[in-house]
């Protein structure tokens, strides 16, 4: 579904932009008298954060590795604390409907962690010297995008360079 491909790109940002709308209808609900650049500047920042949420997850099932999924432990609290915060200073069905969501996210978020790491979904341990190097051969395009070759994911998983080289008809 996430892969390295340009569909996966596609449905990663779907799921961006679906979620950037939804956080943002739930803003607009709980806060009446919100202006418009308050709206817009809430959305660039809700675009961020779920940009990075689902790229994240893209990028563990990409590398197939579940040490990625620890970078949104920060994201995560974060959320809690800043929906927690606002359901204390004013508890209201709304405020409680979105600090209920974002401890669920958060509680699946590390259910998903744990399950990586009991079930060994990821049975291949890759050396981090093979992300570097990967990393160093990929374009910046390719870096934010996660399309590549399969042939870099079977390089990950062998260390064999001759899946790093490109062959030339020339």
């Amino acid at each position: 579904m996430l892969d390295n491909t340009r569909r996966g790109f596609a449905i990663e940002m779907i799921l961006t932009i679906s979620l950037t709308s939804a956080l943002i209808l739930m803003e607009i609900a709980t806060q009446k008298n919100m202006k418009f650049f308050d709206i817009v500047i809430s959305a660039v920042i809700l675009f961020l954060l779920s940009f990075y949420i689902f790229h994240i997850l893209r990028l563990s099932i990409v590398y197939r590795s579940h040490v990625w999924l620890y970078m949104l432990n920060l994201p995560g609290i974060a959320m809690v604390i800043a929906t927690g915060e606002s359901l204390f200073n004013n508890p209201s069905w709304a405020n409680i409907i979105l600090f209920l969501v974002f401890a669920g996210l958060y509680c699946s978020l590390l259910l998903i962690i744990k399950f990586h790491k009991k079930f060994k979904v990821y049975r291949v341990k890759i050396p981090p010297e093979r992300y570097a190097i990967l990393r160093s051969i990929m374009s910046k395009k390719q870096r934010i995008t996660l399309i590549f070759p399969n042939r870099y994911i079977k390089y990950l998983e062998t260390g064999n360079i001759k899946y790093l080289e490109v062959k030339k008809n020339a």
